[in-house]
């Protein structure tokens, strides 16, 4: 009987491998006669990639005739095939693909605020921004009373007896523009009014004009009237006897210290300590991309996601960004040292000064191109 069970019990096995043996071999099978479908007569395997070349161009939507349809543009304009390209053929290393936008065409134009302050930043140059805001006044049925390109102003006023000041000024980078709007029911006798009478009216425009700027924002049309907002620099690089370079923006202390940490997030510095209203202290961590991270796998058998890029020069050392006042528009943004060598490692440091004093010639060299090379990095993020 004990044979008999035990004999049984194989003979079950058997039959529950053979199960999923089969089911394995018809799995198998199903997914090769679906993959033959992939297999052309001629005995290639066909690819998606070109599949594009046979689609259709739908017509044009129809507009409203109160609505213009100059600024509505193919995000993706593919470019024809070249009339001496193989049908059955297309160079791989230079097939006609869509256009490249650009990686921040989101963040192109942006609504910012700073306490009571409100503007349109916008990364084209004024000269640009000038031409589309015009078009913009014109649209909202608007008539322009007075303007000068050459500084940035329009004044415009509409059937209800409102005024609308505008004034783009050039900003932080050389293609930047900030546009700034003052809403006023009343005559103003000011060039630029203090505040708005209607805060909300002034909101909503901005927002409309950021709206109406993110859609023409490929855009290039220039206005060479409007070519002297951008001579008024809002930073410039300057640089001492020693050759260590720093920033002068003309700008309120709290619009420097704000525009800097974005800056800073933005340039691979994680901000460690920001309590002192006059300094940043920060630690310059390089992010690796993911494709230098370890994979799934790695992941699975305990391979943990490095912290930062130590390959890149500097990485993992700490510094200090220092905003000084020259007057309430006008700031100083300087970078030092803020650590010190324990054990070959860079070590969080109280002391500042000492690390800039008295250093030998190679290594005042070194130092002085570490913190320029930095303090460029920075710069290139300032809006």
């Amino acid at each position: 009987m004990r044979e008999f069970c035990q004999h049984s019990r194989l003979l079950a096995f058997n039959l529950s491998m053979n199960a999923i043996f089969q089911a394995f071999i018809m799995l198998l099978l199903l997914n090769t006669v679906a993959s033959c479908s992939l297999i052309g007569e001629d005995g290639t395997t066909a690819a998606g990639s070109n599949d594009y070349r046979d689609a259709e161009n739908l017509a044009r939507m129809q507009l409203p005739d109160n609505i213009s349809s100059e600024t509505i543009e193919d995000s993706y304009p593919v470019p024809a095939l070249s009339a001496d390209a193989d049908d059955n053929f297309v160079d791989p290393d230079n097939l006609p693909l869509p256009t490249a936008i650009s990686t921040q065409s989101d963040q192109l134009v942006l609504l910012q605020s700073l306490q009571d302050d409100y503007w349109v930043l916008i990364k084209s140059s004024p000269s640009q921004v000038w031409s589309r805001l015009k078009q913009f006044i014109i649209s909202q049925s608007q008539t322009i009373d007075q303007e000068s390109a050459s500084s940035g102003f329009i004044l415009a006023s509409d059937a209800q007896g409102l005024q609308y000041f505008y004034r783009i000024s050039q900003g932080f980078q050389t293609k930047s523009a900030e546009l700034r709007l003052r809403v006023t029911s009343a005559a103003e006798q000011s060039l630029w009014p203090a505040q708005s009478s209607d805060k909300q009216a002034e909101l909503d425009l901005l927002e409309s004009i950021a709206i109406d700027l993110a859609a023409t924002v490929q855009q290039t049309s220039y206005s060479y009237a409007a070519l002297g907002i951008s001579e008024q620099k809002k930073m410039l690089t300057i640089q001492n006897q020693q050759g260590y370079k720093s920033l002068l923006l003309s700008a309120s202390f709290a619009r420097v210290q704000a525009a800097l940490q974005q800056a800073l997030v933005a340039s691979d510095f994680e901000i460690i300590n920001a309590e002192d209203t006059q300094s940043i202290v920060v630690r310059y961590l390089p992010q690796l991309s993911d494709d230098q991270q370890p994979g799934f796998v790695k992941r699975m058998f305990g391979a943990e996601p490095a912290a930062f890029d130590q390959s890149v020069e500097y990485a993992g050392a700490y510094y200090r960004l220092v905003i000084r006042s020259e007057n309430s528009a006008r700031q100083h943004l300087s970078i030092e040292t803020a650590y010190a060598m324990v054990d070959d490692k860079p070590v969080l440091s109280q002391s500042y000064s000492a690390q800039v004093i008295n250093l030998p010639r190679d290594k005042a060299e070194s130092h002085k191109r570490e913190l320029n090379n930095l303090l460029l990095q920075i710069k290139r993020n300032i809006y």
